[in-house]
């Protein structure tokens, strides 16, 4: 895994952090380079060119994840059998050239995260060796001891070192948890880990103990497992680029709630962050953000874009459109959550809402979360019956409604961030509001 940031220009502190990083790894390759110097090393100078190009091949091929901009390859299994074979000697320079491969070759990322990547992934591979050899591992040795032990060891040494050293540099960078970071970017590559690291225990094992050839067997389960991972990562993104494109169809469809399901999607995953709810929670609000007016597909256009107030019918007619967000949401299974939240947006805090008549801590917390900063967006932007409200104004019926329509707490964080210009508001005006 290597760093992947989108800010630039970097804050000074990260800086200070990359070059910590830097000259870190350069110290400890010119240590361990040593035995190469003095020609002590006790290995096969053609194994470091074999292992040189498979590096190169396995990580030339980089899969972007979903969250956070950070990449994967499939180069894990192989630094797991450099690892083993090679020792604290060669791993930290195969590692160094990985990433130079993957960063400077694949991508031509910008030359700070060039640098850095071959910094952190060199001290990745030489810490998780020094373990390795540390513990007494030997793959002449293939027995508990002498290869699994070690290598149960090396396994979260390599991959701590990894992980702590990109998400400290995107929290300083960032500002945000270096945990928070994690959740966001790493926990969606846990299997993936899981899958390569053993691969490159038995690669390493192959190819001691029965030929080096055998390793390029490997190669087709590798790239297997990549296309595989990719294809996942692919029909993810298509379904959330198809849930972006519904609301965006809805928003588009009416010029006065253009833009509306993004701004409400921002509002909310600001106020869920301030609260400090879990990544898996602002997720599902993030999902129901996007969707929450999504039902109104089936209510009548001229009932959405009607200029005065609604009849009972027609107000009738108007509630209906949570629930059948709510049974769109519901189709699929990872959305399943966010489509409780859907459902319930319009409930209002001292029970008069709909369409359940929840109270108070009865109504989800996601769906509390969205109806104060759905009703705060529906006040800022115009609509066919009123002009856009200013945002004080807006903020003084926040205000007014707290405890009654809005949750009192979520109400006051969402007031806080909006003083503290931690949300920036922009009046949504329709510059053409006739038919």
């Amino acid at each position: 895994m290597q760093l992947s940031l989108k800010k630039s220009p970097l804050p000074p502190l990260s800086w200070i952090f990359i070059t910590i990083v830097t000259s870190s790894a350069a110290v400890f390759l010119f240590y361990q380079s040593e035995p190469l110097i003095r020609g002590d090393w006790p290995g096969a100078w053609w194994e470091i060119l074999v292992w040189a190009f498979l590096v190169a091949i396995a990580e030339k091929f980089v899969i972007t994840l979903p969250r956070g901009g950070a990449v994967v390859t499939v180069g894990a299994a192989i630094d797991f059998a450099i690892i083993i074979l090679l020792g604290p000697n060669v791993a930290p320079w195969l590692g160094l050239l990985g990433a130079l491969v993957s960063s400077g070759l694949a991508r031509k990322v910008p030359f700070y995260k060039l640098i850095f990547n071959m910094g952190q992934h060199a001290l990745t591979l030489g810490i998780a060796a020094l373990v390795f050899e540390k513990a007494g591992g030997n793959i002449s040795n293939p027995s508990f001891r002498g290869l699994v032990v070690p290598f149960i060891l090396c396994v979260p040494a390599y991959f701590f070192v990894n992980n702590a050293l990109i998400c400290t540099i995107i929290s300083i960078t960032d500002k945000i948890s270096p945990i928070r970071v994690w959740l966001v970017n790493f926990r969606w590559t846990i299997g993936h880990d899981l899958i390569l690291a053993p691969l490159g225990l038995l690669v390493a094992w192959l190819y001691s103990e029965v030929s080096p050839w055998a390793i390029f067997a490997f190669f087709a389960p590798l790239a297997l497992a990549r296309y595989v991972y990719k294809l996942y990562m692919e029909l993810r993104d298509a379904y959330f680029d198809s849930i972006a494109a519904l609301a965006s169809a809805l928003d588009a469809s009416d010029p006065y709630t253009r833009g509306h399901s993004d701004r409400v999607t921002e509002y909310a995953k600001k106020v869920a962050r301030a609260m400090r709810l879990s990544e898996r929670e602002i997720e599902s609000i993030e999902f129901a953000g996007r969707l929450h007016d999504i039902g109104k597909i089936g209510i009548d256009r001229s009932i959405l874009r009607k200029r005065s107030q609604l009849n009972d019918r027609e107000y009738h007619e108007m509630q209906k459109h949570p629930n059948m967000g709510s049974e769109i949401a519901g189709k699929l299974k990872f959305l399943k959550k966010a489509g409780g939240y859907v459902s319930h947006h319009h409930e209002r805090y001292d029970g008069q809402g709909y369409p359940d008549g929840l109270k108070g801590e009865e109504i989800p917390l996601g769906a509390r979360i969205l109806g104060v900063v759905d009703a705060f967006d529906a006040m800022t932007s115009d609509r066919p019956y009123r002009p856009a409200l200013s945002v004080e104004i807006a903020v003084q019926e926040l205000e007014k409604g707290s405890g009654k329509q809005f949750d009192p707490s979520i109400t006051d964080v969402f007031i806080q961030l909006i003083r503290n210009n931690e949300i920036t508001v922009e009046e949504h005006k329709v510059s053409n509001s006739k038919d």
